[in-house]
């Protein structure tokens, strides 16, 4: 599998001091932090870093073109870790913005400290935990237990060439692109990208998130790849905030930082890709989701 931040490029670099190693962890706890957001940052590790039984976690930090304040936030937490013994912490700094998936990519494949634990719990940097207690983390544990993925379930239509985009991945199984009632192609369901669990084993079968995907769009096309190859989606988000408000509410995410077309909208096949019957005419209609 190529990953293509092995060795990191010169703007980018990670570090990694785990006072105690000895454990296994059930989760890797994956957050992103991007920006001049430090009040989101710290709401966000603060839940984090105030889970009981650390030695069932460890976190990996990514920080994305981020200010001095939240830079200095997260050296604070890195450098606590040599006097509690059970945190395990490792940071990955880009100083140029990457896009959310690249940087995902290279926390979740990460070389020098491959991921050991059965699962992958992942925050965007205006998500945390509502209630970080023991109980909390035994009921995400068990729920992630009964399924592949779970999180906070929507659904979205797809537009321009994005069905045709889902024929050409090496994830796709030949499984007809969904549609509407009225012949509208959609992902019938996903997890929303602020917050979600995962099982590891099934983020490495699919290899995600792809090379090709660097922000927009990539929470749905996961929920179509886990979709093509019958895994299994459950609706789990008890005790989080998505993508919240200042007043700790689920909210719409803000956009910020790169906003590229969501991925496949813009898709040219090549001539020599035979289409799938299903979505080789994208009606004009799908460019403009008023007329839907």
């Amino acid at each position: 599998m190529d990953h293509k931040f092995c060795g990191a490029p010169f703007d980018m670099q990670s570090d990694v001091f785990y006072a105690n190693d000895q454990h296994k962890p059930v989760f890797t706890i994956c957050v992103l932090l991007y920006g001049d957001y430090p009040e989101l940052a710290k709401r966000c590790l603060n839940s984090i870093v105030a889970l009981p039984n650390p030695e069932k976690w460890e976190l990996r930090i990514g920080t994305n073109t981020v200010c001095k304040e939240t830079m200095e936030y997260v050296n604070e937490l890195f450098d606590r870790q040599s006097k509690l013994p059970s945190w395990r912490i490792r940071t990955y700094t880009s100083a140029t913005n990457k896009g959310k998936y690249p940087m995902m990519r290279w926390m979740l494949y990460d070389p020098c400290k491959p991921v050991t634990s059965p699962y992958v719990m992942w925050f965007d940097d205006d998500s945390f935990i509502k209630t970080p207690t023991e109980e909390w983390l035994s009921s995400a544990e068990q729920n992630v237990s009964e399924a592949d993925m779970v999180g906070k379930l929507m659904t979205t239509l797809l537009s321009g060439n994005q069905p045709t985009w889902i024929t050409q991945q090496p994830w796709y199984k030949g499984k007809l692109v969904s549609l509407t009632a009225r012949g509208t192609p959609f992902i019938p369901k996903f997890a929303v990208g602020g917050w979600w669990m995962a099982k590891f084993k099934m983020l490495k079968d699919l290899d995600w998130p792809p090379h090709n995907i660097i922000h927009r769009g990539g929470d749905y096309m996961l929920g179509e790849a886990i979709r093509q190859n019958d895994y299994k989606l459950l609706n789990y988000h008890a005790g989080v905030a998505i993508n919240a408000n200042d007043r700790g509410e689920d909210d719409v995410a803000l956009r910020r930082g790169l906003d590229p077309l969501p991925c496949g909208v813009d898709y040219d096949p090549p001539a020599t890709v035979v289409l799938h019957e299903a979505t080789k005419t994208i009606p004009p209609r799908l460019l403009d989701y008023a007329n839907i």
